[in-house]
């Protein structure tokens, strides 16, 4: 086996696909590329990937970095723009003016966590949750899936 074939496993990719750009980007993935850099151009190297369903499953696997300390897996997401940028360390308590990725004027934010594990795969976050609000001020709900569970919250 290659050291290429075991990400040709990993993302369940068909023998003509094989030796693929995206085969070859996960592997530079792994060994720390980062695949949110954009060129000169402003696009980013999953910008480049068609296949919708290979450009998920990298994104699962190689979740964004915290653009301040480039250490930590960014679990902080800023609204409306919706950039997922900081760590939990590096995110100041008071939510910051402007988003450090496009400049847009933050309105909130919003901290993801998931389930505490030893395991790599499983600490990979898969997409930021969506704010849900109603219109109807005399009942509003709150529901979003946590993990295994969903949580529902009446005001």
């Amino acid at each position: 086996m290659t050291m290429l074939d075991q990400f040709y496993v990993e993302l369940k990719l068909g023998n003509e696909e094989r030796c693929s750009g995206v085969v070859v980007a996960s592997y530079l993935a792994h060994h720390g590329a980062n695949f949110y850099c954009k060129n000169k151009s402003g696009r980013t190297p999953l910008d480049l990937i068609e296949k919708e369903n290979l450009k998920k499953m990298l994104k699962t696997l190689f979740s964004p970095q915290c653009v301040f300390c480039e250490d930590e897996v960014a679990t902080e997401t800023f609204f409306p723009c919706k950039h997922l940028s900081l760590c939990k360390k590096c995110c100041p308590p008071k939510i910051p003016k402007q988003c450090l990725k496009c400049g847009q004027n933050i309105t909130s934010k919003n901290s993801l966590e998931g389930p505490k594990s030893s395991k790599p795969e499983v600490q990979m976050l898969a997409e930021p949750p969506v704010n849900r609000t109603f219109e109807d001020k005399e009942m509003q709900t709150l529901a979003e899936p946590v993990g295994e569970y969903k949580i529902t919250a009446l005001d």
